[in-house]
């Protein structure tokens, strides 16, 4: 994919060597921690250790569809099931987002 890039933009006469730090604008400073790559981690043992299983099945778990189907139902523009309050502190938030 950067070759393409490297190739279109050749003409430009910038510097365009892979590899090479170049300092952007505005400040045009050097680069904050170009040794970064070489730190070995200090409270890791292996990069999985903090590695997340996958996530459940939806359609086999039964808390996720009692939480979809509590969505769907409290959730609707118009809902008997929602309180006077929700409905109001959703109305606060969907102006507040829109």
């Amino acid at each position: 994919m950067a070759h393409p890039l490297i190739s279109f933009n050749a003409h430009k006469g910038d510097n365009t060597t892979c590899g090479k730090w170049r300092s952007t604008p505005p400040a045009l400073l050097a680069a904050a921690v170009p040794k970064w790559r070489y730190v070995k981690p200090w409270a890791m043992e292996t990069p999985s250790q903090f590695r997340l299983p996958p996530p459940p099945d939806y359609q086999k778990s039964t808390i996720f569809q009692n939480a979809y189907k509590e969505v769907m139902r409290v959730g609707r523009k118009v809902s008997a099931f929602r309180t006077e309050e929700e409905t109001m502190i959703g109305k606060f938030w969907y102006v507040r987002a829109s």
